[in-house]
């Protein structure tokens, strides 16, 4: 038997190691030595030469498998040699060497065998190479590929997501780069004597309007129409900005012109259609390069026929001056829809509409031009949902509602109600016992009757002008001097009334409507005296006038009572001679039964 080989268990080790002259050869041998030193599946059986391979060591242990370095299958011990191959012959040639083959380990628990293995090699129980090669294979190689197929996909995604992170951001800087480049790029390249002397060359005028400009511009903020409208004004030499009263339509135009007139542009302010001409003919048309900008060509309040039929009249011109210039126009919708227009500004390439759901503000927009004005007002969360749901003059409200504290006070309601709003603003101001606010009013009331044009210093000058602010006093039944006059406009600023050079106009086209609805409301005959006879044309109707068009039913247009026909056809008469006949006949008034009966034959002379 194979345990009388077992010697005593040795001195020096932590648990029970025995000497032995073999180790176990085939599988019968293993289960009898593992049996005599009473080893067991948990605490499996070893057999190993000792450290200095002078002896054969055996004993139980709890690991599974114990690499073993050295190349030579061991199986026996003689004279110091440690013998694998039959040719390792030590001084004990008495010992023979069973021909063995090299386990790459040791396992404890029995295996199963290769189903390549012989038949004698099954039934002996003996473990081959093959048999340990096979299940070596086939237990690590799932181990190692379900560890290092994922570290090496992983790390291969590692490196591609990393260069593509480079080769984005040289791309993305790249581009930047380039974009700051053709931005800070003069289109006509001009060093910095050159746009100075571009700048002397302006007229006084055209740079106070660039002063206000650029005061309005301090709070403007780029929204994607305005990035659209940029755009587009770089290929194309026309540009036409449109959309409702207050939406931005200046604004957004006003803001472009202004980047040009710094990167080397001679920008022109226009205010009819003969001076763009007029502007190309004194400059360089050829050499310089001109942006014109134009508001409202055809008409601010209504379509504006005149207007147009002079357009018409410079078409060909206007095509000849923009082929080596560009011009932005802004124009109410309405009025562009008007089927009489034709031509240049029915083209809807090179038109951006502000009220159509691709162009109109979004709540996020709404937001941050709000925040522009708001950033420390304190306003409510509540209160900012309620001003986020507004939708007409959106930016204008916000501009008027933080130029004046007290407008802050009305809360949300400024911009759910502007025009009732504004309205009783300038009622107040007429209704007060207050010397100061008499004035503030009588203010407004001379600059409706000036037709948005007043400088105060020309009211000793002009003798037409002294009369209005004559009347205007007696209007407002106050006495006091032209320059208190001056300084109520100055208290009124940014708000109702804006001074550009030395001249006062209306703030914007809204309050202008406002004011001179409520001017006409109250002073009916004196508006049809004194108004201007273009704004009769425009804001004053018949309540029978048969004529219907939208832009003049509006809630700004002043209706009259039967009782003021005949004051009216007094003045359509007498400005029959003028130089304005043209306004005359347009007026919608004249189609009115009540009007011609009123003085036929007349009418019928002079208008038909």
């Amino acid at each position: 038997m194979y345990t009388s080989d077992i010697k005593k268990e040795l001195d020096g080790y932590q648990f029970p190691v025995y000497s032995t002259q073999f180790c176990p050869r085939n599988q019968t041998e293993w289960n009898e030595r593992s049996s005599a030193i009473n080893c067991t599946e948990e605490n499996g059986y070893l057999c190993f030469p000792n450290e200095k391979f002078t002896q054969l060591l055996e004993f139980c242990h709890t690991a599974r498998f114990i690499w073993i370095q050295e190349d030579s299958g061991c199986t026996s011990i003689g004279n110091g040699c440690f013998l694998a191959e039959p040719s390792c012959k030590g001084s004990d040639t008495a010992t023979s060497l069973p021909e063995t083959t090299k386990p790459t380990h040791v396992e404890i628990v029995t295996r199963n065998y290769s189903t390549t293995a012989s038949t004698d090699e099954k039934k002996n129980g003996t473990l081959t190479y093959n048999d340990y090669f096979i299940y070596d294979e086939i237990f690590m190689m799932p181990i190692l590929a379900g560890v290092l197929i994922p570290i090496i996909l992983f790390s291969m995604l590692c490196v591609i997501y990393r260069k593509g992170i480079r080769r984005r951001k040289r791309r993305d800087d790249g581009e930047q780069q380039t974009e700051i480049a053709l931005e800070l790029s003069p289109l006509i390249q001009r060093d910095k004597h050159d746009n100075a002397v571009l700048i002397e060359q302006e007229s006084p005028l055209d740079q106070a309007i660039f002063q206000q400009w650029k005061k309005d511009d301090s709070k403007f903020v780029s929204t994607r129409a305005c990035k659209e409208v940029e755009k587009l004004i770089e290929s194309q030499n026309l540009v036409i900005v449109t959309g409702n009263s207050g939406s931005g339509k200046s604004a957004i135009i006003h803001h472009i012109a202004l980047w040009y007139r710094v990167k080397g542009w001679t920008v022109k302010p226009i205010y009819n259609v003969k001076e763009i001409t007029d502007t190309y003919s004194l400059e360089d048309g050829l050499q310089s390069k001109i942006l014109f900008v134009f508001n409202d060509p055809i008409g601010n309040e209504s379509f504006d026929e005149i207007a147009y039929n002079s357009w018409k009249e410079q078409d060909e011109r206007l095509k000849a001056c923009l082929r080596n210039n560009k011009m932005l126009l802004s124009s109410r919708k309405y009025i562009l829809l008007d089927n009489r227009v034709k031509g240049m500004l029915n083209d809807k390439s090179c038109s951006i509409d502000l009220s159509d759901d691709k162009h109109k503000l979004n709540n996020e927009e709404k937001k941050n031009i709000l925040m522009s004005y708001a950033s420390n007002s304190g306003l409510l969360k509540d209160d900012i949902s309620g001003i986020l749901t507004t939708e007409e003059y959106f930016p204008l409200l916000c501009k008027l509602y933080f130029s004046d504290k007290n407008n802050q006070t009305i809360g949300p309601r400024f911009f759910k109600e502007p025009f009732n709003v504004c309205q009783e603003q300038i009622r107040n101001f007429r209704n007060d016992s207050k010397k100061e606010c008499q004035q503030k009013y009588c203010a407004l009331v001379l600059l409706v009757l000036c037709n948005n044009q007043l400088c105060v210093e020309d009211i000793h000058k002009d003798d037409r002008l002294r009369e209005k602010f004559e009347l205007a006093l007696k209007l407002c039944d106050i006495k006091t001097k032209s320059h208190t006059i001056g300084d109520a406009l100055k208290t009124l600023e940014g708000f109702f009334v804006k001074k550009i050079d030395d001249t006062y106009h209306f703030y914007h086209d809204f309050v202008m409507e406002v004011t001179t609805f409520v001017f006409g409301t109250d002073y009916p005959r004196e508006t049809i005296q004194y108004a201007d006879i273009g704004f009769l044309r425009r804001r004053v109707n018949l309540k029978s006038s048969d004529d219907n068009r939208k832009e003049e039913v509006d809630k700004f247009t002043i209706y009259l009572n039967d009782k003021y026909v005949s004051d009216l056809a007094e003045r359509l008469f007498d400005d029959i001679f003028g130089d304005r006949l043209l306004d005359v006949v347009l007026n919608p008034c004249v189609r009115n039964e009540k009007l011609l009966e009123r003085d036929m034959k007349t009418l019928t002379i002079f208008i038909w």
